[in-house]
C-alpha cells in the first residue's frame, strides 16, 4: 500500500489551516515551506500551542480510525468464528496446565487481545478457581470476584513460587480474602518456607471450611538440623464434611479424631513428631472404604505407644477392615508394632504398588512384621499385599517370581531382582523387615505361608551372610515345591544347603520325595569365607549330593534336571571342588565352576 501523493495532503493540510485562522484569528499558510505571520513573541507562543493541540487531535482522531480498522480485522479472524462454548474449553484446558504450577496470572495478558477474549474469560468462573498466596492483591480480589459461587483452591509452593514477604501488605491482604472466603474453599496444597505463612494457615485452617476436600500441607523447614524431638507443627481441622484426600509431610493435625477423616482417598503422612497412634490410622481407616492410596513414612510416636502392647493389639471379635480399592501402599520408618497392628485389621484386594519396610532394624533386631498373626492367621492381607491370587483364582498369564532375600538380620520379598532401581515403579512390590537371631523360625514362617498358597508364584530365596548363625541346622523344607531357585552366598551354608540337596523325606502323602523337588535354578558362592574345616568336605559332600538327587543310582528316581547349576569359587581355590567337577558335570550338565 502506497501512502498518499503529496499534493493531496498539501490541499487537506490547507483547508485544516484556513479553518484554524478562522477560529484563532491567525495568518499561517501552508506552503511548502510554510510561512508564518510575523508577530510578537507571546502570540508565536500562543500558535505554537493551539498548533499542537490541533495535532494531537488529529492524530486521535487517526488512531482512533486505526483502532477501528484493526477491530474489524480481528472479528473477520478464524479464531471469532469459534462459538464461544468452543474458546471457553480451549481456555479451560489452557489453564489446567498453568494451575499445575499454581499460576494463572496469565489471564491479565490475555484479556488484553480484545473484547471478546476479556468477556468471555470474565464469564468463565472455572478459570478463576485457585488464589495463590503470592498474588498482586488487585488480582486476587479480581479471582474471588470472577469465580462466583465456585470452590477455590489455595496454592503456594515455596520454592517454586516467587519471592514473598508474608510480613507484607500484600500477603496479609490476600490471606485476610482467604479467611472471609473459607467456606468456599474446597483444596488447600501449601509448601511452606516461613513460620509467618505457618501461622497464617492455622489461622486459616480455623475458620469454617466446609467444603475443604482436599488439604494437603508440606514443611520445607530443615528437619535434619532440627531433630526428630521437634514437635511438629499442628493445623486445626474445623467442620463436619468428609475430605477426600490428607496429605502431610512435616505438619501434623490438632484432632486426629476428627469427623472429617472418614471417607478419604487419599491418606499420606509423612515425617510426623508425634505421629498419630496406631488406634487412630485404624479408625481413620475404618470409615475409609474407598481408599486408593495409603502412605505412612517417618513417624515418631511418644514412648508409650512405642512398647504398650496392650494399645496397639487385635481386640477379641474385632472384624477386618475391608480396602477393595486399595491398589498404593507405603509404610516405612514407622514405631515397631504400627506394621502388625495396621496390617493385621485390614483386608485387601490385590495392591498393584507395594513398599512395605522397617527400616529401624540399626537399633532393634526384631519386627513385628515377623509376626506369626500375619503370616498365619491373616495370611490374605499379606497374600494381598505380596500381590499373590486367591485361592481359586487363576494364576495370571505374566506370574513374576516372588524373590526372598535372607542375610545377617532382615529379610527382603521383592517381585523384582531389581528393585532397588525400580521400587517406585507401578507394579512393583517390596517388603523389607528385621528378625530376630532364629533364621529358623524365619524360614518356617515364610515357607508354611508360600507353601499354603497353592496358587502362589515361582519363588526363588537366596541365602547371604551367615553371621552369628552360621553354625546352625538351617532346614529349607517348609517350602515344599514351590522354591524354584536358590542362591547361598555364605562358605558355612553352602555346605549346609549341599547336603539337604541329597536329602529325601516323606511327603504328606506318604510317598518320598526330594528336598524341594522343583529346583530349576541353583547358585552356590563359596568365596567370601573361609572355614577351618577340612576342605574335604566341600567336593566330597557336594558330588555326593549331586549323585544321590540326580544320578539314578541306588533305585531312587531321580530329581528334575536344573537348568542352571553354578558354584562360585571366587578367588579361592577349593581343589576338592575342582577336582571333581568333571564327574559333576556328567551327572548334571548344567553345571558351571567359574
Amino acid at each position: 500500500m502506497t501512502p498518499p501523493r503529496k499534493e493531496i495532503v498539501i490541499k487537506a493540510l490547507a483547508i485544516l489551516m484556513a479553518d484554524f485562522n478562522e477560529e484563532n484569528g491567525s495568518l499561517l499558510l501552508h506552503e511548502d515551506p510554510p510561512t508564518v505571520d510575523p508577530g510578537t513573541p507571546e502570540t508565536l507562543s500562543e500558535t505554537e500551542y493551539r498548533l499542537e493541540m490541533a495535532k494531537s487531535s488529529i492524530v486521535q482522531h487517526i488512531d482512533r480510525l486505526i483502532s477501528d480498522i484493526r477491530h474489524r480485522q480481528n472479528i473477520a479472524a478464524p479464531i471469532h468464528r469459534l462459538p464461544a462454548e468452543i474458546f471457553v474449553t480451549i481456555l479451560n484446558h489452557l489453564a489446567d496446565a498453568y494451575f499445575v504450577e499454581g499460576k494463572n496470572c496469565w489471564m491479565l495478558k490475555v484479556m488484553t487481545v480484545n473484547r471478546i477474549w476479556r468477556e468471555a474469560i470474565i464469564n468463565s468462573p472455572r478459570l478463576w478457581r485457585v488464589i495463590q498466596l503470592d498474588y498482586p492483591l488487585e488480582f486476587a480480589r479480581r479471582v474471588f470476584e470472577y469465580c462466583k459461587a465456585r470452590p477455590l483452591s489455595l496454592v503456594w509452593d515455596a520454592p517454586r513460587s516467587s519471592q514473598l514477604d508474608p510480613n507484607s501488605e500484600q500477603f496479609e491482604g490476600v490471606m485476610g480474602l482467604a479467611m472471609q472466603n473459607s467456606s468456599r474453599l474446597r483444596s488447600v496444597n501449601v509448601v511452606m518456607h516461613y513460620r509467618e505463612v505457618e501461622l497464617a494457615l492455622q489461622s486459616l485452617l480455623g475458620e469454617p471450611t466446609p467444603r475443604l476436600e482436599s488439604l494437603r500441607i508440606e514443611s520445607s523447614f530443615e528437619m535434619e538440623d532440627m531433630g526428630w524431638e521437634i514437635e511438629t507443627s499442628r493445623f486445626p481441622l474445623s467442620g463436619h464434611g468428609p475430605m477426600k484426600e490428607l496429605v502431610l509431610s512435616g505438619a501434623s493435625l490438632l484432632h486426629w479424631d476428627s469427623q472429617r477423616l472418614s471417607g478419604l482417598r487419599v491418606l499420606d503422612l509423612e515425617r510426623i513428631t508425634p505421629g498419630p497412634t496406631a488406634n487412630q490410622i485404624v479408625r481413620i481407616l475404618s470409615t475409609s472404604p474407598l481408599l486408593e492410596k495409603f502412605r505412612l513414612a517417618w513417624l515418631l510416636s511418644p514412648e508409650d505407644t512405642l512398647t504398650n502392647h496392650s494399645e496397639e493389639s487385635l481386640g477379641p471379635g474385632e472384624r477386618l477392615i475391608g480396602l477393595p480399592h486399595l491398589t498404593d501402599i507405603h509404610l516405612h520408618t514407622l514405631p515397631p508394632l504400627y506394621y502388625s497392628s495396621i496390617l493385621s485389621r485390614i483386608r485387601l484386594g490385590l495392591c498393584s504398588t507395594v513398599w512395605v519396610a522397617d527400616f529401624c532394624s540399626e537399633t532393634r533386631n526384631w519386627s513385628s512384621m515377623l509376626s506369626e498373626d500375619l503370616w498365619r492367621t491373616r495370611s490374605d492381607t499379606m497374600a494381598a499385599l505380596l500381590q499373590l491370587p486367591e485361592a481359586g483364582v487363576p494364576v495370571p498369564v505374566e506370574n513374576r517370581p516372588r524373590y526372598i532375600t535372607i542375610e545377617w538380620g532382615r529379610v527382603e520379598i521383592t517381585n523384582d531382582d531389581q528393585w532397588l532401581a525400580k521400587r517406585s515403579r507401578e507394579g512393583s512390590c517390596i517388603m523389607f523387615f528385621p528378625y530376630s537371631d532364629d533364621p529358623q523360625r524365619c524360614i518356617d514362617i515364610l515357607g508354611q505361608f508360600f507353601s499354603s498358597r497353592f496358587q502362589t508364584s515361582p519363588l526363588s530365596l537366596r541365602l547371604k551372610h551367615s553371621g552369628p548363625w552360621q553354625n546352625q541346622a538351617i532346614g529349607l523344607r517348609q517350602f515344599g515345591s514351590f522354591l524354584t531357585s536358590l542362591r547361598v552366598d555364605s562358605h558355612p551354608l553352602c555346605r549346609i544347603m549341599q547336603k539337604q540337596l541329597g536329602e529325601q523325606y516323606m511327603a504328606e502323602n506318604g510317598t518320598p520325595t526330594w528336598f524341594c523337588p522343583n529346583l530349576l535354578s541353583i547358585e552356590l558362592s563359596y568365596a567370601d569365607e573361609e572355614v577351618e574345616d577340612d576342605e574335604e568336605m566341600d567336593g566330597m559332600g557336594l558330588l555326593l549330593a549331586v549323585q544321590r538327587r540326580w544320578s539314578g543310582e541306588h533305585c531312587i528316581a531321580p530329581a528334575p534336571q536344573p537348568s542352571t547349576f553354578r558354584v562360585s569359587l571366587g578367588f579361592r581355590y577349593i581343589s576338592s571342588i575342582m577336582m571333581r567337577a568333571t564327574m559333576i558335570k556328567s551327572i548334571v550338565p548344567a553345571f558351571e565352576l567359574y
